[in-house]
């Protein structure tokens, strides 16, 4: 039995990949005008049909384990959240979360239960779908408890996309207080990192006259408690094809700088958030 729902999963992923949705002609033959008349399509969900099948006894699954498939099926590194069985590699590559969710939250598998949600969030994402701040709050009010909610953490941290970077960052840390132990915890550290690393951009007017002023705007700044730009004369013709913005040109443009600014603008931020 666990065979056969293994080579249901992989006969449905078949259909999935070469179109769930297949037609068969339906004819019938007419005695009175001796004719044949071909029906509409009908059209057949393959591949659910077989997923079904392969999914047919949850209970089952879960009593054998995953090994044994090699090479149809690779252990991950997560498997053992799921206890390498047999149900969460099926229940995955069909897509029925809802099946993996319900299963372990009666069998009170509550990690397994929370990264069946989670990874049914992903899927959304990957889909671009909709998702909530409200939908994983209610999922963090379940299982946040446990360190792999932070998983749950990463996710809201992507859905909070109208928050301010303050909003951000306290949220991070409150997240990191909780669940920093967690395996991918440094996800939310690299976030952080990014949101508080100082930065600033600065544009120039696009053509420059001689004689004539140029414009330096600075659009954005952050964490920075004073900002000083030197201007040098480089000494290189106007047809020159060096382009600081590759690094290679930009240490030859480097050599060829004067070593004292032309020019020196200086702006003190340290009072400013």
């Amino acid at each position: 039995p666990a065979l056969k729902a293994v080579y249901a999963t992989a006969i449905g992923k078949l259909y999935q990949k070469n179109g769930a949705a297949l037609d068969e002609d339906d004819e019938e033959e007419v005695d009175d005008e001796e004719e044949m008349v071909v029906e509409e399509p009908k059209t057949i969900d393959r591949s659910k049909s077989w997923f079904d099948k392969a999914l047919a006894d949850p209970s089952l699954l879960a009593s054998r384990p995953c090994s044994g498939y090699e090479p149809a099926m690779l252990k991950g590194v997560d498997d053992g959240i799921f206890g390498n069985d047999l149900l969460h590699v099926i229940g995955l590559e069909t897509g029925r979360y809802d099946t993996l969710k319900d299963f372990y939250a009666k069998q009170g598998n509550r990690t397994a239960a929370c990264y069946a949600n989670v990874l049914e969030l992903q899927k959304r994402q990957e889909d671009r779908q909709p998702m909530s701040l409200a939908e994983i709050d209610s999922l963090l009010n379940v299982y946040g408890d446990l360190p792999i909610a932070c998983e749950l953490a990463i996710l809201r941290l992507d859905a909070m996309i109208d928050a301010t970077a303050e909003q951000k960052v306290a949220f991070i840390n409150k997240a990191l207080d909780k669940w920093g132990s967690w395996q991918r915890a440094n996800s939310l550290r690299n976030s952080l990192k990014a949101l508080e690393q100082p930065t600033f951009n600065l544009t120039l007017d696009r053509i420059a006259l001689p004689g004539k002023d140029m414009m330096f705007n600075i659009r954005s700044i952050r964490n920075i408690g004073k900002l000083t730009v030197n201007i040098y004369k480089v000494n290189v013709n106007g047809d020159t094809h060096l382009n600081p913005s590759i690094s290679k040109n930009y240490a030859q443009l480097k050599k060829l700088m004067d070593s004292t600014p032309v020019a020196t603008y200086s702006t003190d931020y340290a009072d400013k958030k």
